[in-house]
């Protein structure tokens, strides 16, 4: 299908759709699973709650459903809201 790609970037993606491709029968699935060498992930998320599962799992899929991969980038911006704890914390950077 794509004989001569072994490098692939993942760019803007939220961490539940990628999730989803990785776990569905899709093409990303399949050059994951064949080809690709070395692949970089960026996930952007939108604001949310932690925690959050999603990572965790990308983390351990990735590596176990790619053979053929040397080379793995994984970045992660992500706003985090703290507005769910409760008045009497502290969050300090």
């Amino acid at each position: 299908m794509y004989s001569e790609l072994n490098s692939l970037s993942l760019v803007n993606f939220q961490s539940e759709t990628l999730l989803q491709h990785l776990t569905d029968d899709t093409i990303l699935l399949c050059l994951l699973t064949d080809q690709i060498t070395y692949l970089t992930v960026d996930i952007t998320d939108k604001i949310r709650e932690i925690p959050d599962e999603n990572e965790l799992n990308m983390f351990t899929l990735i590596p176990s459903i790619s053979t053929c991969l040397i080379d793995l980038t994984f970045t992660h911006g992500t706003e985090i809201s703290f507005s769910n704890l409760p008045s009497t914390n502290c969050v300090s950077s």
